[in-house]
């Protein structure tokens, strides 16, 4: 961790001289993209290693090298290179409504830019070692050449293939850290359901892949395939705050603000900002290009979030009679030098949403929206989080289960509970659900929290063998018939991507 330590040294020396503004717009307007190593995951990971870093170390006001465009000469902005006449279009773009603009900038500072990303990788690295040797590997460090080695054998370097690959199957927000499901729990949704957040496009994903979306929600067809800096995703977020009430009184305790109160707020900034996207091409496009916006006057934004309120309520069907502190919610939400203390590069957050620009004005930043709602309850202890289970199991119950859902009782009154089970005549497959909270160690490569996980799974794996063993002893019982089944296949369901150790049988 020393070498993490002098890595965090690096990455806060450049940054430090520049402002959190400066880094953002410089940033969003580079594709996410790391050469040869293009690895959705890694890239979605570095970034987020980035706006973390940016937040914690950048200067929380405007600095010297970002300004409004209408506030300074055009030989100034980028240095002076949109005077070239190649850059005609440009400059006409800068016409109009007063726009945020680099003043001093060079090549040495485009190249500071891609030094802080190589250093970014090198901590995304620190953090995938630290899950290598966490899992049994081990890291050796060559003399010459001047590089690490990765120690392991084919066993465990194809369970994380496996894993890595898996984890590139999800998507969009379908659970939170907890373990709590809340995509798929309701039986219908429409486009009054839902806001749409972004994600970093590190699939390349195309217009098309948001085609049916933008179509279906806002009227938007789009005449050209081009891909964007962000992609756009569905959050269910009235079922996101319901399927978690159960935690709200916790939330409050720890936080002093209401659950309602925080998400409130997510909600209605991304009404307004979904609701722009038919009003102006120019948003729409910045917004799928930059995904933040700003800056605004703080105080006249947020009476217009508070203007928007009732719009909110019936979004998340939160009752006129619940009663809300949104000033308290647009704080929570809010970066200040408290925050900045708190945020972890290995973790890498928490990101804030509202990101001071001048002493009044702010930045509207939604890049993090998702990411801070799937860690939004860390911390927060829960003792009867049996809710979790039930829910896996009503998103799991698209088609009819073979077995009763009740407990079974064999002929000796015996009794065991499937969760779910599905049968194509020759096979019967059984299901448990499990719903584990996936801490924050997990993924720091901490070695407890990997094998409290694995235990978990493994005693997951246990019950829904005896309760295959169980059927196989007990092929009929009073409300069940299985005879017709050659095979049971028993299985773990859980909502989240899980590393399995070991290839071998238990």
């Amino acid at each position: 961790m020393n070498y993490f330590g002098t890595l965090v040294t690096y990455v806060r020396d450049i940054i430090k001289d520049n402002s959190i503004m400066y880094w953002m717009h410089l940033g969003r307007r580079i594709a996410p993209n790391l050469g040869e190593t293009n690895d959705p995951m890694t890239i979605v990971y570095v970034r987020s290693i980035m706006g973390a870093a940016i937040q914690a170390y950048g200067q929380i006001r405007k600095c010297t090298k970002i300004e409004f465009s209408d506030k300074v000469p055009l030989e100034k902005v980028l240095g002076g290179i949109l005077v070239d006449p190649i850059f005609e279009a440009e400059r006409r773009s800068l016409v109009g409504m007063p726009q945020i603009v680099l003043t001093e900038f060079s090549s040495v500072d485009l190249r500071r830019y891609y030094e802080l990303e190589k250093i970014a990788y090198e901590i995304w690295r620190v953090s995938a070692h630290l899950r290598f040797i966490a899992k049994g590997g081990a890291i050796i460090v060559l003399e010459y050449p001047s590089e690490e080695e990765q120690l392991g054998n084919d066993e465990l370097e194809s369970l994380i293939s496996n894993y890595d690959n898996r984890l590139k199957l999800k998507d969009g927000m379908l659970v939170s850290s907890t373990g709590t499901v809340f995509y798929g729990t309701n039986s219908e949704i429409t486009k009054f359901d839902y806001v749409l957040v972004p994600s970093i496009n590190a699939t390349k994903n195309t217009a098309k892949g948001n085609k049916e979306i933008f179509r279906d929600h806002f009227g938007i067809e789009f005449m050209n395939d081009v891909e964007s800096n962000f992609y756009w995703s569905i959050l269910e977020i009235g079922d996101y705050y319901k399927n978690h009430l159960p935690f709200a009184d916790a939330f409050r305790n720890k936080h002093g603000v209401s659950l309602e109160s925080v998400l409130m707020i997510i909600a209605i900034i991304c009404i307004e900002s979904n609701s722009a996207f038919t009003k102006s091409v120019d948003y729409f496009w910045r917004m799928m290009q930059r995904a933040y916006e700003g800056p605004y006057v703080r105080d006249q934004y947020l009476a217009k979030v508070k203007s928007w309120v009732d719009i909110g309520r019936k979004l998340l069907n939160i009752s006129p009679d619940i009663e809300l502190d949104l000033d308290a919610g647009f704080t929570f939400w809010e970066l200040d030098e408290s925050k900045r203390i708190n945020i972890d590069l290995l973790f890498p957050g928490p990101h804030a949403i509202f990101i001071p620009f001048e002493e009044d004005r702010i930045l509207i930043d939604y890049a993090w929206i998702a990411h801070r709602l799937y860690h939004l309850f860390y911390g927060i202890e829960l003792s009867d989080q049996n809710f979790k289970g039930e829910l896996l199991e009503i998103s799991i119950r698209k088609r009819a289960s073979y077995l009763p859902y009740v407990p079974l009782k064999s002929i000796s009154k015996e009794s065991r509970q499937i969760d779910a089970s599905y049968s194509d005549g020759r096979t019967l497959i059984i299901i448990e659900c499990k719903a584990i909270w996936h801490s924050i160690g997990f993924e720091r490569g901490d070695m407890n929290a990997i094998n409290y996980r694995i235990k978990k799974i493994d005693k997951a794996i246990d019950q829904i063998d005896d309760k295959a063993y169980w059927l196989k002893e007990n092929q009929v019982g009073t409300n069940y018939d299985i005879r017709r089944h050659e095979k049971i296949l028993p299985l773990v369901v859980t909502p989240f991507v899980e590393y399995i150790y070991s290839i071998r049988p238990k």
